[in-house]
């Protein structure tokens, strides 16, 4: 897994994720179905920074923690590619809420 710098989290968004019925049947994603949902815009944390430096050298860390159900801009994010999975890099602050 990628280790993130400073103030940035890694991200795998709902989107990405395939779609599992009751049954266990798993049904893959496609880039059109991806397209039509609107869940594009959340996602989990599954890594964190350790956060950015002040003017006195130390690290103020960061509030969002692994595991956190997040809501993010569309376009405030970069994407990488690892094991077959994608995730999204983005800041903290490019986090618009955590869901509860």
């Amino acid at each position: 897994m990628i280790q993130p710098t400073e103030d940035r989290i890694v991200v795998e968004p709902d989107y990405l994720r395939d779609d599992v019925t009751d049954a266990g049947i798993v049904v893959k994603v496609s880039q059109t179905v991806e397209s039509k949902r609107h869940l594009g815009k959340t996602g989990t944390v599954v890594a964190v920074g350790p956060g950015k430096r002040n003017s006195a050298g130390h690290r103020i860390p960061l509030e969002l923690n692994v595991g956190d159900r997040i809501v993010f801009g569309e376009f405030e994010h970069r994407e990488h590619r690892e094991d077959g999975k994608r995730y999204l890099i983005m800041q903290e602050a490019d986090v618009c809420g955590v869901l509860e």
